[in-house]
């Protein structure tokens, strides 16, 4: 079973319910919960995992 995601315009489908409640942030217009505290770099993340993520490639 997959849960797809009831925006308007939006055919992504995933396989955890959860996955598509996370995806739907992405839809919210809302400022970035942190950045990449990387001198000059300051990306902006809208999940700490990702940002962490995005640290390591540094």
């Amino acid at each position: 079973e997959t849960h797809p995601c009831p925006y308007p315009s939006c055919a992504k489908r995933f396989k955890r319910p959860e996955h598509c409640k996370r995806h739907m942030k992405t839809h919210e217009k809302r400022p970035p919960v942190g950045h990449c505290e990387v001198a000059k770099c300051w990306k902006p993340f809208d999940r700490h995992d990702n940002c962490i993520a995005h640290y390591k490639t540094h």
